[in-house]
């Protein structure tokens, strides 16, 4: 999978699962798409500019424009019950999780009809979303 420890580059350098010719966004990435979308803008809202307009989120999917072309869908997550000592499925229709390629805060990026946040997990399994490398100057 080519995996790096960690990448906090603005273009993420790690492939990861991803096919040739794409990567794993760093948290520098998923920051870039946030802030051109305008999220740290007086706390603008911008989770409807990257969510999927169709049937797949739990009404109400308040805001949802999917204006960026980003469509997020409910992914929701596998996280890990320490109490009960057990995987469990969660957030299916509510929540769209995804890793970043960087460690530490802002691990992942979350959607939900609620908020937009950047996260630190280590007992959940997120979806990965692969972005196009840059091309190459000749």
């Amino acid at each position: 999978m080519q995996y790096k420890p960690s990448d906090d580059g603005f273009i993420g350098t790690n492939q990861g699962v991803c096919m040739d010719g794409w990567h794993i966004p760093s948290k520098k990435e998923w920051e870039t798409l946030l802030f051109y979308l305008g999220a740290w803008q007086y706390y603008k809202d911008v989770r409807g500019k990257l969510k999927d307009t169709g049937t797949l989120w739990k009404q109400p999917n308040v805001g949802a424009t999917n204006e960026s072309g980003f469509t997020a869908l409910p992914s929701g997550e596998l996280f890990y019950d320490k109490k009960f000592n057990r995987w469990e499925f969660v957030q299916e229709g509510e929540g769209a999780y995804c890793w970043s390629s960087t460690f530490g805060f802002g691990t992942s990026v979350a959607w939900s009809n609620k908020d937009v946040v950047a996260d630190f997990q280590t007992r959940s399994a997120f979806s990965v979303r692969c972005i196009k490398d840059p091309q190459k100057n000749k």
